[in-house]
């Protein structure tokens, strides 16, 4: 637990449903302190499991893992530079679907891994090793992933950062479908740069440089672009339910999408926003080098 600090607080307020959207007026998040731990290095990403249990890529390439169990007092840490199985290279953005996997995007070694509750490395997507890879791409063209997901059947899709397509892996490791990309129509991608999967297996990708979102299917099959009324430009996005979270370093706007209501949300810490996640009525910000937790 040495050198990681987490701050707690408590949200006095709501952040879905009929107050938070009752006026689309600039607010402040109220907050009180619940829990602090220590930090001294910088925070890549972060995700939490479905037991509430908080997950952190750090600036030393370690996969970290606070346990709610024990009120985040102590943790399982896993990796460090180096190319041996259970190390990274640059790892960049963790998906914990349930308690007992974890999927871990690490871009120099060009993998998925896969570990258990323990942090255990139990088995790997690697992208230079995918069987049916030369009938998806052409000779001497490879996947460098920008983002990735899973869905809630297993099924990895991942977004490649050289040809701006999406690529879908089958439970067997395969490639079963590909979309997207600078010639799909409608639904092209020119410049996307983070791929999230909603729970009803819809598939959004963000394009910070047009300031929108494209929707499609879990066959590929494009939906709508999505185009958030904000008077800023966001850099990030977060999906969950009927809620769409869009923020940059300093401002945060949440916008339902059932409903088209909007809110701004402002920041009570002068700490850059680099992540965020939501989950029933929790909302996690990653702030710096500290993680801010809000209560509703």
């Amino acid at each position: 637990m040495r050198g990681m600090k987490v701050y707690i607080w408590l949200l006095l307020g709501m952040l879905a449903g009929p107050v938070l959207f009752a006026q689309n007026l600039q607010d402040s998040l109220r907050k009180k302190i619940v829990l602090r731990l220590e930090a001294d290095e910088r925070l890549i990403d972060f995700e939490l499991d479905s037991e509430g249990n908080i997950l952190i890529l750090d600036g030393k390439n370690r996969l970290r893992k606070y346990l709610a169990a024990s009120q985040y007092d102590s943790s399982i840490v896993v990796g460090g530079q180096g190319v041996r199985e259970e190390g990274f290279l640059n790892p960049s953005k963790i998906v914990a679907r349930n308690r007992q996997s974890v999927y871990v995007l690490d871009k120099g070694l060009q993998r998925i891994g896969l570990f258990n509750t323990n942090l255990k490395l139990m088995g790997e997507t690697n992208f230079l090793q995918i069987a049916n890879l030369g009938d998806w791409l052409e000779y001497g063209e490879s996947i460098l992933p920008l983002s990735f997901d899973i869905n809630a059947a297993g099924e990895q899709f991942i977004l490649n950062g050289q040809d701006n397509r999406v690529y879908r892996l089958g439970t067997f490791g395969t490639i079963a479908k590909a979309f997207g990309g600078s010639d799909y129509g409608e639904g092209s991608l020119f410049a996307p740069i983070d791929l999230q999967i909603r729970a009803n297996n819809d598939i959004w990708i963000s394009d910070t440089s047009e300031q929108k979102l494209m929707v499609y299917n879990l066959y590929g099959i494009f939906q709508e672009t999505i185009h958030a009324p904000t008077d800023f430009r966001w850099k990030h996005f977060l999906i969950e339910g009927n809620s769409l979270l869009l923020y940059n370093s300093h401002k945060l706007f949440v916008y339902d999408i059932r409903s088209q209501k909007s809110r701004y949300l402002t920041l009570p810490s002068s700490r850059p926003l680099q992540d965020l996640d939501l989950h029933a009525n929790k909302l996690y910000l990653l702030l710096g080098n500290e993680v801010h937790l809000y209560v509703f």
